[in-house]
């Protein structure tokens, strides 16, 4: 067997659906073995699959079966949850913590234009499209907005509408900045990823109608299912 003879067996198991995306491929010594080849065809084999964008490899965690990829575009309205619902998924919002001091860091504190030593307001959220988790969102709220803002987003579980319940109706992002990092264990246990999978990690200011800073936030985003659209 050569390597596009097991890329195609390997591609069959795939679309038979018997390796569900995020499932893990077994490993090249696995395969070697149940398929009788050399490492140097499996390595090729799985060579093809990426090309065809049906694995993705992480370094120390072997393959996964990919699935599928969402379009996140960064807009002076950009919103990662209602971008991934006009993509088709089906968005679930999970408030993980609201803080009502946290200290910012020097590049939060910078965006926001306050003091390093300044508490903001602070807000996480979970992201899952299609019950699988996408992202962590930041909020860092600048010390301008009503505190209430915390108690409307435990209430309402959402920003935007968090922000329409306490009279800011609209706001617009005015800088993005993007950057790749490995995740913390706590992001792989959240974001259900190997520690070796990178994410996106976008940090952008969000700013009033009438162009005042609102808050600065941080989404941090998996690399295997977000392609950013800048």
């Amino acid at each position: 067997m050569d390597a596009r003879q097991l890329a195609r067996v390997l591609t069959q198991t795939i679309e038979d659906g018997a390796l569900a995306p995020g499932a893990q491929l077994p490993s090249q010594s696995a395969l070697m073995k149940d398929h009788g080849v050399s490492r140097h065809v499996v390595r090729k084999a799985l060579g093809l699959l990426e090309e065809r964008q049906l694995i993705t490899s992480w370094q120390g965690s072997g393959s996964v079966v990919r699935g599928r990829e969402w379009p996140y575009p960064i807009t002076s309205r950009t919103r990662i949850h209602i971008s991934l619902q006009e993509s088709g998924a089906r968005m679930r919002i999970k408030v993980l913590k609201t803080l009502e001091k946290k200290r910012p860091s020097p590049d939060v504190a910078q965006l926001l234009g306050v003091s390093l030593r300044e508490k903001l307001p602070f807000i996480e959220f979970l992201l899952i499209a299609d019950g699988l988790p996408i992202a962590l969102g930041h909020h860092f709220i600048h010390p301008s907005v009503p505190v209430d803002i915390l108690k409307r987003v435990e209430e309402i579980g959402e920003i935007a509408d968090a922000y329409a319940a306490i009279g800011i109706e609209d706001y617009f992002r005015t800088r993005t900045m993007v950057r790749v990092r490995m995740p913390s264990e706590r992001e792989t246990d959240l974001l259900e990823i190997p520690r070796q999978q990178p994410l996106f990690v976008l940090l952008g200011l969000n700013v009033s109608v009438d162009r005042k800073p609102l808050e600065v936030t941080e989404a941090i985003v998996r690399g295997d299912r977000i392609r950013l659209d800048i």
